[in-house]
């Protein structure tokens, strides 16, 4: 018996294996430009070193409170969640990578795929989105979670399920992590500075400033 295959319908070009690739590629090009993003900035913060800033950043995350002399506490409970898995500058700023990379995906399933590819492009183009990506910095944790909410909001508008609140409601607490005034005289906690024995650092613009005993 003679094997034979079926012929291709008349009017019909057969498809080759890189088309149908491509044409998977392009369904689903938000995930892989998600993970060529996530990919890229997982290289750059295992291969560059901390600035002075992202130093500060890990020492009080060395030591959780509620709140800082300068700066609120969810940077700090992303680093210290990032060196309890890894050492160095890839722990320090691995869940600001995750973070981020995470409210840029929501905000693309928000966009239709014209406008999808323009945005690819333009992230790309942007050094400061990069830069708050892989760079450990208070405020990418706001830029991260406000594309959450949004998609939270959107989506409660559109399907008003359980999902969208709990979207809605879990990144607006978090983000109430980061939204506390950065002064001085912020109270958390019922303690200033978030407890007597917070490691803060005195002194004022002058200059001088110190670590507190």
């Amino acid at each position: 018996m003679s094997a034979s295959r079926s012929a291709p319908a008349a009017g019909t070009v057969p498809r080759r294996p890189s088309q149908k690739m491509w044409e998977l590629l392009g369904r689903h090009s938000d995930l892989v430009f998600i993970l060529v993003w996530t990919a890229l900035n997982l290289f750059q913060i295992a291969t560059t070193e901390l600035t002075s800033d992202e130093g500060y950043y890990w020492f009080y995350s060395t030591r959780l409170e509620w709140g800082y002399y300068d700066h609120p506490p969810f940077l700090a409970v992303l680093i210290s969640l990032g060196t309890s898995l890894f050492t160095g500058e890839f722990g320090v700023r691995l869940f600001n990578v995750l973070l981020m990379s995470g409210g840029i995906f929501v905000l693309l399933q928000m966009m239709s795929p014209q406008e999808r590819r323009f945005a690819y492009l333009l992230f790309f183009s942007i050094p400061l989105l990069n830069y708050i990506t892989f760079i450990a910095f208070p405020d990418t944790p706001l830029v991260a979670l406000s594309a959450f909410a949004l998609y939270g909001y959107r989506r409660l508008l559109k399907e008003n399920d359980l999902a969208a609140v709990l979207i809605l409601g879990g990144s607006w607490l978090a983000a109430g992590g980061e939204l506390p005034a950065r002064r001085r005289d912020v109270a958390a906690a019922g303690e200033p500075h978030g407890g007597p024995d917070t490691p803060l650092l005195e002194g004022g613009p002058e200059g001088g400033d110190r670590v507190a005993a």
